[in-house]
Parts: structure tokens; C-alpha cells; sequence
């Protein structure tokens, strides 16, 4: 067993735009409500500077409520799904086929990296998207990259390669929206969101996509705490996941490299990132951590990590603390147990607040809110990738809208002012995704 735990400064200077929406911002989200159903290791430590929540508009369910509507630009949003993997075949792609894109979006290219793999998904795009055109390899990339017949990228690769593909598709004016996690280190993604900064004033959307952020039952929480519960106090998560060979991503020979995520004293922690990276995020956004944090605001935590899973060879149970200081006397811990070596699923979060607690539980197809005392209790099908699709073309729409009436060089595809996304579209920054990568490497002793 292996005791974890380091401090070090974080590249939270990087998130002091995004945070500027603030508490409050989580406070006013009205959120939809659906109909009722029946150890020792040394703590790590990272600070940000003050940034004054500002009331904003709601997020995604109410999105179009963030720009009037002779802001939008009329013309559909054309764009590249770069990556041909599970959740592009089974999420991305059905999504995106769904009648309510088809006056947002047209799908102008699919691109694998191998042509079979290409082929594969452009077959299963054709009957709704005859217009897309299949390219694969780097040849092929690079065409899409350099057409004028795409405004957008949607980036579904392994992290590694994908935040590569992402500042290439920036540089060329792209539009993009990168899968989670937007990183494997600290380092290379704060090395990126420098090089995005350099391209200047005029430069495209780059959002990340962490679709926990955008569950509704993760936005009725926060509310629930803005308007009757008070602050929260403490969230225990206990995430026990059955991983074997029935599953479609045991197969996926990246979440086993220990090139491709990080490793723990030598061995791989594959499954330990990509996976609860959104367990981070919801941990975050149910402390009012997203977008918040103030003068003196400190996150510190440790964990311990082992290898419990038979045949998996790398390190799949993680136990760990969290803690957010605001710098006014007020905290809350997170108590995290992850391990992928379960018989059966069960992921559970119970939230202590000032003045009740509530319980969420995922389960197939749609999570559980239970609240403390009354025993209330409602149900929210999973809708987090179809909300952040919508807020990231919202961002687009409003940025392309914004760059024709500035009149910026490179019109349209091009024109987007500097903290435009961290301060109107702050879910889908890249300083949010790192301050999710940022806590779970602090779990993980990186």
C-alpha cells in the first residue's frame, strides 16, 4: 500500500479569470425540476488569488438566456468530430443526430486514425450526415484543419494526444471542444493554456468538455443549497466500479499504458484518472468550487492508492481526503473512496449542509437526489453531454456574432476577445478543467 500526499503550488493564477463568476453565479442557477418518483501523508496545497463573484446568467438548460437572440448567428456551426472511439460512436454520434442540432450543426468531416476506424464511424453518420466527408491518418487531419468548410472541432482522443490535436486545431482558427481530462499533468496543461493566451487578442473558442458539470442533478444540488440548506460542510463519495472484460473500455489498451496517464510508484493509474477526474468535477461544483475561489483560497488533500483488481496490473483503489479554504473562515472537506475492482456499482454522495443533507446516487441511465429528513426524492436521466454540447455552441455562436461586428482580421472564424469563454462560459474553461485534474493528481500524491 502506498501513503500519498506532497504539497506544491498549482497554476491557479490560470484560473482567477474563469472563477470571476463566482458563488454566486452557483446561487442563482434555477435550475429544472423534474416530475417526483415514487492516513500520515503530508497534505499538498494550492492558492489562488481573489477574484469577486459577479451574479451571471444561468448555464446550460437555460443557456440562450446568456446572449439576446439577435446576438446568434443564423448559419449552422460545421464541424469535425476528430476521434472515432466509444463515446464518439455511442454519445457524440447519436447526440448529435438528434432534431434539435439540426438547425446548430452540420457534420462536415469524421477523422480516425486509421482508415477502418475512419470508415467505421462515417458509415454510422451517413444515414443523418450524407454531406460528411471521412479522412483519417495525418494526412488527413491536416485537411480538415486547413478547410474552410469547417468551423469546429469536436476533439475525442486519449489526453495526451488530444491536447496536442487541440493547440493544433487553435492555431489554425478551429473552434474546439476537447473530451476530459483536458491533461495528464499540471505542467503540460498550464503549458497550454500559455500557448492558447499567445495567439492573442482574436483567438477561437477552446472548451473543455466535463459533462458532470452539466448534469441537472448536479444543478438542482446547488440549488438546493443556495436557497435552503446552507453551506456545505462536508461530501463523502464512495465510488465502487465493477471493471472486467465485459466492458468495452477494458479494452481500450490507452487506459492501461503507463505512457498514455499517469503512474503511481511505477504502475500505471489509468482507470484512477481518466474515470474520476468527473467525480472531481462534481466534488467541486457541490463545494461552490467552481468559479469561486477567493483571496487565500486553498485546496489540500492527500490519498493512499493500491492494487486490488485481479488482472488489471496498475493501481485501481484510491482513498483520499479533500479540503477547499475560502480565505474567510469557512471550509469543506470531501472524504474520497474510488476503486474499480467492485463486484457490483454503487456511486453515492452524501452532502452535509448547514441545515440538512441530501444523497446522490447514480445508477443506470439516470441519478437519485434524496434529501435528508423529508425523504424526498427525484430522479434526472443523464443529460450532461447534450447540455454542454449546447452551451459550447452557444459560446461559438456568441463569439463568431461578437468577431463580425468587431470587424477583427480573420472574420468570423477567428475573432474571439481574450477571457471571453473564462468569464461568460466558465464551465467549459480550461482553467475549470485543470482545477479538476489539479485535485485528483493532489489525491494521487502528483
Amino acid at each position: 500500500q502506498a501513503l500519498l500526499g506532497r504539497s506544491s503550488g498549482v497554476g491557479a493564477e490560470r484560473r482567477k479569470t474563469a472563477q470571476s463568476q463566482g458563488r454566486a453565479r452557483r446561487a442563482s442557477a434555477a435550475a429544472p425540476v423534474p416530475a417526483r418518483a415514487s492516513g500520515g501523508a503530508r497534505a499538498r496545497t494550492s492558492r489562488t488569488r481573489h477574484v469577486k463573484p459577479k451574479q451571471a446568467a444561468n448555464r446550460c438548460g437555460t443557456i440562450c438566456a446568456m446572449a439576446n437572440a439577435d446576438d446568434a448567428v443564423s448559419a449552422r456551426t460545421r464541424i469535425a468530430l476528430i476521434g472515432s472511439g466509444i463515446f464518439a460512436r455511442n454519445t457524440y454520434a447519436p447526440i448529435l443526430s438528434e432534431p434539435s442540432f439540426a438547425g446548430k450543426v452540420e457534420l462536415a468531416f469524421v477523422w480516425s486514425r486509421g482508415e477502418e476506424s475512419a470508415s467505421a464511424i462515417h458509415d454510422l453518420v451517413a444515414p443523418w450526415a450524407p454531406q460528411c466527408e471521412k479522412k483519417f491518418g495525418e494526412e488527413g487531419l491536416q485537411a480538415i484543419l486547413e478547410s474552410n468548410e469547417c468551423d469546429a472541432v469536436v476533439v475525442i482522443l486519449p489526453p495526451k494526444i488530444g491536447l496536442e490535436v487541440t493547440l493544433r486545431a487553435l492555431r489554425a482558427g478551429k473552434h474546439v471542444l476537447q473530451e476530459k481530462p483536458v491533461g495528464t499533468s499540471r505542467e503540460a496543461i498550464e503549458g497550454a493554456i500559455r500557448a492558447y493566451d499567445d495567439l492573442g487578442q482574436w483567438r477561437p473558442v477552446w472548451g473543455v468538455a466535463e459533462n458532470y458539470r452539466f448534469e441537472d442533478v448536479y444543478r438542482f444540488a446547488r440549488t438546493r443549497i443556495a436557497e435552503d440548506l446552507g453551506d456545505v460542510i462536508s461530501i463523502s463519495l464512495n465510488a465502487s466500479l465493477k471493471l472486467d472484460e465485459s466492458s468495452p473500455y477494458y479494452h481500450t489498451s490507452w487506459r492501461h499504458s503507463s505512457s498514455e496517464l499517469p503512474t503511481v510508484g511505477g504502475k500505471s493509474a489509468g482507470y484512477l484518472f481518466e474515470g474520476p477526474v468527473h467525480f472531481m468535477a462534481a466534488i467541486r461544483m457541490l463545494a461552490g468550487e467552481v468559479g469561486s475561489a477567493g483571496a487565500g483560497h486553498r485546496v489540500s488533500g492527500s490519498g493512499t492508492v493500491h492494487s486490488a483488481h485481479k488482472k488489471l496490473n496498475q493501481v485501481d483503489t484510491l482513498s483520499g481526503w479533500l479540503r477547499f479554504d475560502d480565505g474567510n473562515d469557512r471550509c469543506c472537506t470531501a472524504s474520497v473512496t474510488i476503486c474499480y475492482a467492485s463486484a457490483a456499482p454503487c456511486v453515492r454522495f452524501v452532502v452535509t449542509c448547514e441545515k440538512g443533507f441530501f444523497e446522490i446516487e447514480r445508477v443506470a441511465g439516470k441519478y437519485v437526489f434524496t434529501e435528508g429528513g423529508s425523504g424526498e426524492r427525484r430522479e434526472f436521466p443523464f443529460s450532461g453531454v447534450k447540455n454542454e454540447i449546447e452551451y459550447w455552441l452557444e459560446a461559438v455562436a456568441r463569439q463568431r456574432s461578437f468577431a463580425s461586428a468587431s470587424g477583427a482580421d480573420g472574420g468570423s472564424r477567428l475573432g474571439r476577445k481574450v477571457g471571453f469563454v473564462d468569464q461568460q462560459f466558465p464551465e467549459i474553461s480550461s482553467a475549470e478543467a485543470l482545477g479538476d485534474v489539479d485535485a485528483l493528481l493532489t489525491l494521487l500524491g502528483q
